[in-house]
C-alpha cells in the first residue's frame, strides 16, 4: 500500500510539472490607451487601397444584406470625416440594443461596426481583445450618418 501511495503521489508530481510552463507568453493583451485604436487600423488598410468586401448585418430580422461596390464609398467617406471630437469615451452596450452592424471584411481582418442608435457606434474586430473605439455620428455629415445608410441598404436590396 505504501508503494502504491508513493508511486501515485510521484506521477501526480511529475504530471504536474507541465501545468508550471509559462502559458502567458502567449497571450498578448495590449492597453487601448487611445480611443481610436480601431479605427486607426481602418483608415491604413483605406489608405492602401486593400480591397474589402461589406456586409450589412440587420439585429431586428437577422439577415446580412451584401452592399454593393458603388456604396463602399460612403463606408470611407464616414471613416474620413470623423475627427477626434467623434471619439467619446465607452458607453454601455447591450446586446438587445443593436440595430444593425456593418461587417467590413479585408483579407486578413474582419471588423464590426455596431449601430446602437441614429448617432453612436462603437467598432471592434471579429476576435478582438482591446475596447472599442465608441464613436458620436450627431456631428457628421447626414450623407455619412451609418444608421441612414444601414436603413437604405435593408430598404433596397434583398437578403443573402
Amino acid at each position: 500500500m505504501k508503494k502504491l501511495f508513493c508511486s501515485l503521489f510521484f506521477i501526480i508530481i511529475i504530471s504536474l510539472q507541465g501545468c508550471s510552463d509559462d502559458f502567458t507568453r502567449y497571450i498578448n493583451l495590449k492597453d487601448n490607451t487611445s480611443k481610436n485604436y480601431y479605427y486607426n487600423e481602418i483608415i491604413k488598410k483605406f489608405s492602401s487601397n486593400e480591397p474589402f468586401e461589406l456586409e450589412v448585418f440587420d439585429n431586428n430580422f437577422y439577415k446580412t444584406f451584401k452592399v454593393e461596390d458603388e456604396y463602399k464609398n460612403i463606408i470611407t467617406g464616414f471613416f474620413n470625416s470623423l475627427t477626434s471630437d467623434n471619439f467619446i469615451d465607452p458607453i454601455e452596450k447591450k446586446a438587445d440594443e443593436k440595430l444593425f452592424e456593418i461587417i467590413i471584411k479585408f483579407k486578413s481582418e474582419t471588423y464590426y461596426v455596431t449601430i446602437i442608435d441614429e448617432n453612436s457606434i462603437y467598432i471592434s474586430p471579429y476576435d478582438g481583445y482591446i475596447k472599442s473605439d465608441f464613436i458620436d455620428m450627431s456631428k457628421i455629415d447626414k450623407n455619412y450618418n451609418l444608421y441612414s445608410f444601414c436603413k437604405f441598404i435593408t430598404n433596397k436590396k434583398e437578403p443573402l
